[in-house]
């Protein structure tokens, strides 16, 4: 970064930083956006701040999920979800997992993206088993050939899955998500992007060692696992342990 500033500097040239400051910060050293902010205001220099959304068909949730990121009167914020018919209490977990998990399999055998946001990588792991069960029953997911993932899962035709290691060599990156076409006796993975409108789907073939280190299912994530995702739908896991910004990040993933 230093490097890029620098450069930057002798050539006469702008950087700008561009992300939303009331999302999840970085895992680690974070508060990069806050310090630009701070510099640049003390500097004479401008903040811009967008206000205008355009993820959401609705907009009057739109203007709600406004709201949201200022985190102002979460009381009355809380009663106009409510309002919306978009708070669901449950007496158990158990409960409120089964649900999220048959809402979750059914938008997939509709077609339709959906994002399931938790709090915990384990409270991940519970939903994503329970959605692979129900595909399993559907039809959707093969579970004759399977592999093994970093979760412990398995993992077979028709799943979607999660890289978490950027790995040039396989053409690979990141939280980058993936459906399983095949496979192999050894564990190995064919994989073919999840549907993304803005690009077009490429495919990899994942050997038994990267998969077992580096990928699991993704059909549930933590916050960070869906940040900067847009989908159709999307549901939020409410406990004790997710923070605002994982509420904010979860309840804005869906148009």
């Amino acid at each position: 970064a230093i490097a890029l500033l620098t450069i930057a500097a002798e050539a006469g040239a702008t950087i700008a930083l561009v992300g939303d400051r009331a999302q999840l910060p970085a895992v680690g050293r974070g508060g990069v956006l806050d310090i630009a902010a701070t510099i640049t205001t003390g500097s004479g220099g401008t903040v811009h701040d967008l206000d205008t959304v355009h993820r959401f068909a609705d907009p009057a949730y739109a203007n709600l999920t406004l709201q949201m990121r200022a985190g102002h009167d979460p009381t009355d914020l809380f009663d106009q979800l409510d309002a919306f018919g978009l708070i669901q209490l449950h007496a158990t977990a158990e409960q409120a997992h089964e649900q999220i998990a048959n809402a979750t399999a059914s938008a997939l055998a509709g077609g339709k993206s959906v994002a399931a946001t938790v709090a915990t990588n384990d409270e991940a792991r519970d939903l994503s088993e329970r959605v692979r069960r129900q595909r399993i029953a559907s039809g959707a997911v093969d579970d004759t050939t399977t592999s093994t993932g970093r979760d412990g899962l398995p993992i077979g035709v028709g799943d979607v899955i999660a890289t978490r290691n950027n790995d040039s060599t396989l053409g690979v990156a990141n939280r980058q998500t993936w459906t399983v076409q095949h496979v192999g006796t050894d564990g190995s993975l064919t994989v073919v992007e999840a549907a993304n409108a803005r690009k077009h789907q490429q495919s990899a073939t994942l050997p038994s060692s990267y998969v077992a280190q580096h990928v699991h299912l993704a059909y549930a994530n933590t916050g960070y696992g869906v940040q900067g995702v847009t989908t159709r739908g999307a549901h939020t896991l409410l406990s004790e342990s997710l923070d605002a910004g994982g509420v904010y990040v979860g309840m804005t993933r869906g148009r």
